[in-house]
């Protein structure tokens, strides 16, 4: 089949908006754009299976709310397939067509992923790595996408101590360490990264 371009993961407005209608089988839709991102490069004549009509018409439903890796998508079809007492053959099918869309990409989501927990508060690789895989991402393609992210931890668990360093100022200087030591392991940090935090925010500034 031909690979169209497109984003990955949530589907635009634009892409959707004038063929797809959720409410609407694919079978009753002929317009030859929607018949082209269902079907590959096959003609707006060409039949395939009602069940597979039916698990793209969902897939492209879901996907145009949300991103979902493959893993998540692959069990939301099963289980679409399973309620409606569909077989199971057409899933494979559905799953290919979604990744020459580029609407499934677990390397991009895990690398999008990373990126959106950072901006919102600093984590560990251990916590990162924790939340890729409840996601069902390969180990291979998340330990590339934390590479690729370039991340400094040792500066991360400093800046994720922030506040809380202030907070701990009352205790013992040893009772500040053991409660910054646990806060940054929670928060899925390597032993040598929070080491390193700890020195330069307690030993070095004091």
């Amino acid at each position: 089949m031909h690979k169209e371009k497109g984003n990955a993961g949530k589907l635009s407005s634009t892409v959707l908006s004038k063929d797809f209608d959720p409410r609407v089988p694919v079978s009753t839709l002929r317009s030859k754009s929607f018949c082209r991102l269902v079907n590959g490069n096959f003609s707006a004549s060409f039949k395939f299976s009602e069940d597979y009509e039916k698990l793209m018409t969902y897939a492209l439903r879901i996907l145009s709310k949300k991103r979902y890796t493959h893993a998540e998508m692959l069990n939301k079809l099963r289980a679409f397939s399973k309620k409606r007492g569909m077989a199971d053959a057409e899933i494979g099918h559905a799953i290919q067509r979604l990744f020459e869309l580029n609407y499934l990409d677990d390397k991009k989501y895990a690398e999008d992923f990373i990126l959106s927990k950072l901006r919102i508060k600093p984590a560990g690789k251990f916590f990162l790595k924790g939340k890729l895989r409840l996601k069902g991402i390969p180990k291979e393609i998340i330990d590339s996408a934390l590479d690729n992210a370039g991340l400094d931890e040792s500066n991360l668990a400093i800046e994720a101590l922030g506040a809380r360093k202030r907070i701990w100022e009352k205790y013992p200087l040893q009772k500040q360490k053991e409660r910054a030591f646990r806060f940054l392991i929670s928060r899925g940090f390597a032993s040598d990264a929070i080491y390193k935090a700890i020195e330069k925010c307690y030993d070095l500034a004091s």
